[in-house]
Order: structure tokens, then sequence, then C-alpha cells
């Protein structure tokens, strides 16, 4: 466990060093896995509480309506859709990367993100209306930086040029959007079926 969390607090390497520090995860690093899932752990709890607690003027959601389970669904599903269609993809193109070491440089990729939650709740408590300009800057940065660690995260595992990381990430994307719109569509006919068979249902029942 101690192991685990000093490989764990290694991911704040990645933010300054990241080659190096990608490198050291794919071939040296123990127990990423672990660490990768704790911080994904903390930055699932860390969200959740931003979402109840952000200031009202940066808060575009009602936090009595929010669903725990929905908010960390939407951060874990679209990690698991990148890191199987990324794997899938770089297969097909001699990518060196395992859908493991993808899962885990994604989740390290996402320090910044992860360190920038709790300063934009302390943050978003005392800026005006005037002032927001700032806290969406920042947000903004930390989201930007996060992305770019991610696509060098994937260049270094998969041993790509940048120009062809931005490639299979922009194919990935394409396919992120596909699969999203199946799950979308398949959805939606199921609610139709269920509607259906409950409508057939009811016209049974009243004439009996």
């Amino acid at each position: 466990m101690k192991e685990t969390l000093k490989t764990m607090l290694y991911s704040l390497h990645v933010i300054f060093h990241p080659f190096d520090c990608f490198w050291e995860v794919k071939h040296h690093k123990k127990n990423t896995f672990a660490a990768a899932n704790i911080l994904l752990g903390i930055y699932c709890v860390l969200v959740t509480i931003s979402n109840q607690t952000t200031g009202f003027l940066f808060n575009f959601s009602m936090p009595e309506e929010r669903n725990v389970f929905v908010d960390i669904i939407s951060i874990i599903l679209p990690i698991m859709i990148w890191s199987v269609l990324n794997w899938a993809l770089s297969t097909l193109l001699d990518g060196k990367g395992t859908m493991k070491q993808i899962w885990i440089t994604t989740i390290y990729g996402m320090t910044p993100m992860i360190i920038s939650v709790i300063p934009c709740i302390i943050i978003s408590q005392v800026l005006t209306l005037e002032e927001s300009l700032f806290y969406s800057v920042f947000m903004s940065g930390m989201s930007y930086w996060s992305l770019i660690l991610i696509l060098l995260g994937n260049m270094v595992i998969h041993e790509y040029t940048l120009g062809k990381t931005i490639l299979i990430a922009l194919f990935t994307l394409i396919g992120f959007v596909a699969v999203v719109l199946i799950f979308i569509i398949f959805l939606s006919t199921f609610q139709q079926l269920i509607i259906f068979i409950n409508t057939i249902y009811a016209e049974f029942k009243y004439r009996l």
C-alpha cells in the first residue's frame, strides 16, 4: 500500500516532466494500475463535492437534483471508451501500448484537472460575476494542460510521432462519438419498445 501511494504521488511529476514520467510508468514504476485507480477515485469524489459546493454563480446545475451515480459514470465511462478505442486503433497501426497502459497514462495525464478541483471550489466562493473570466481561464487552462499530457502519454507508450498521435486521437474521438450515437439510438429504441409493451399490456388488461 505504501508503494502504491508513493507511485500515486509520482503523478505530480507528470505535470512538469511528462516524457520522463510516462516512460517510467511504462517501464519501471510498480503498482501504477492501482495508483491510477486511486487517483480516479479521488477525482470522482472531488467532482461530486464540487457539484454540490461550487459557488452558485459558477454552478450551472441544481445540486439537489444531482445524481452521484450518474456523476461518477460520466467520468469513468468516457475513460473506458477512450482506452478501448485507442487500444483497438493503435493495435492496427503498430502501437506499442497496452489497454492497461492507455488507462494508466490517461488518468495520470488528468493530474492538472484533479488538483484544480479544490482551488476551483474555493475561488468560486469569492469571485464576483465580473471576475468570472479568471475562473473560466483557470479551468480551461487546467483542462487543456491535461489534454496535452494525455496526448504526450499516448505518444510515449505507443512510441508514435506527435503527428501520428494526434491522428490516432482524432480517429479515437470519431469512434467515441459513433459509440455515443449508437448508445443513444439503442436507448431510444429500447424506451420505445418498453412504451409499446406497456401500451399493449394496458390495452389487454382493459379488455379483460
